[in-house]
């Protein structure tokens, strides 16, 4: 095998221990959401939080600029992770009822 080609190998299998810690952390984030839906009934919080929501996307623009990435590609895949939790929120929200 070439040294390119076992180079290439080598950087491919970083990437896929990178993919690997990326799924598990966001299944962690994810696993909140059952939590937040029952602090925000006992709360009598609704599951829509513009100024929380306003707060994530602040930070992690901070945070993209802070490791040099893109913050909208950022702010796609944080929404859709926030829109998974919300939805999350509301089923779990509607079994307590």
């Amino acid at each position: 095998m070439s040294k390119s080609m076992e180079d290439l190998k080598n950087i491919r299998s970083k990437i896929d221990e990178i993919d690997e810690k990326i799924i598990s952390l966001m299944a962690e984030r994810t696993n909140f959401a059952t939590e937040v839906a029952l602090l925000k009934i006992k709360l009598n919080m609704p599951v829509n939080d513009e100024k929380r929501e306003k707060e994530i996307r602040e930070r992690i623009c901070k945070l993209c600029e802070k490791y040099n990435f893109d913050c909208d590609l950022a702010l796609k895949i944080i929404e859709m992770l926030v829109e998974y939790n919300k939805k999350i929120q509301i089923k779990e929200i509607g079994l307590k009822k």
